[in-house]
């Protein structure tokens, strides 16, 4: 039996509220860390929400039970059991704004960094981690490779659909697609930006979701772009950018005046020198302006 312990929407609320104040910077919330989680080995699963739409953050999410192996291991199609007690397991999201910057960013890095921060998030409030289970993130022997070198101290099982076989991962899963679609759902545009947003919203976020074309359709600036809530950097909409938004076209910047090389800063001795080569200073124009030239070495 998987013994964990059931979550209070304390850690989605905070987090929430401090990410919707803030669109467009990255944030991790933690929940409170159980005695009996500092002195057992607990078992982690950590899994994303959020890697394929155009809208919205991606989401990482963390967490954290006391159990046996092979409770673990159980595969199970009914999800995860939590058993109701007062404390919570120790829960960790991190909310990331990287996948909305105009320039392409490696979702794979993106996701490791992710994971290794939440690590360092338990390890620092006290968990005792017996074991971490990761839903792989590009080659499984790399990425367990990759976080073994961070964490030496620590074991990993990298696998492929790490939800459906760990129920850490399942539960890490869920607590990150809820906070994914809480933050979608309750996103804030700045002050004084006009979103037209229809009847249906602005659906799933996927790019196929045809009420995601229209609203994307719907709100683009030809000199401004999407509102906050896009991936510009995403093919659906960058292909839109392209089609509908105005083109600029930026003057070349001047070369730079190439560094002189370090050779012209020396010269020949003249014969009077004992040394094989003196130090000079090229000319100031204050002193070619004014005839003036130096007639000692100093």
């Amino acid at each position: 039996m998987l013994n964990c312990w059931c979550l209070q929407m304390d850690i989605y609320k905070e987090a929430l509220e401090n990410f919707g104040s803030s669109n467009g910077n990255d944030l991790t919330a933690y929940s409170k860390v159980s005695e009996i989680c500092k002195k057992k080995a607990c078992y982690v699963g950590i899994d994303e929400a959020g890697r394929g739409p155009v809208l919205g953050p991606m989401v990482y999410g963390i967490f954290a039970c006391v159990a046996d192996e092979e409770a673990i291991a159980e595969k199970t199609k009914s999800g995860v059991s939590l058993n109701k007690i007062e404390e919570n397991p120790p829960i960790l999201l991190n909310i990331s704004s990287k996948s909305f910057r105009r320039q392409k960013v490696s979702l794979n890095e993106v996701s490791h960094d992710a994971a290794i921060e939440l690590i360092q998030g338990l390890l620092d409030r006290g968990v005792r981690i017996g074991k971490v289970y990761v839903d792989t993130v590009g080659p499984m022997e790399k990425y367990q490779k990759k976080l073994e070198e961070v964490f030496p101290e620590l074991k990993f099982k990298v696998d492929k659909k790490a939800d459906s076989k760990y129920k850490p991962v399942s539960a890490a899963s869920v607590f990150a697609k809820v906070a994914r679609d809480s933050a979608l759902a309750n996103w804030k545009f700045p002050a004084g930006i006009d979103v037209f947003v229809g009847n249906k919203g602005w659906g799933s976020g996927y790019p196929g979701d045809d009420v995601t074309k229209t609203f994307l359709r719907k709100n683009i600036d030809p000199i401004f772009g999407f509102p906050n809530i896009v991936r510009d950097s995403w093919s659906t909409a960058s292909a839109l950018l392209e089609k509908r938004a105005s083109k600029v076209k930026w003057d070349d910047e001047e070369d730079e005046i190439p560094a002189a090389k370090i050779t012209k800063f020396f010269s020949k001795s003249n014969g009077n020198d004992t040394k094989d080569a003196i130090l000079t200073q090229p000319k100031s124009q204050f002193f070619s302006y004014r005839c003036l030239q130096q007639t000692t070495h100093l």
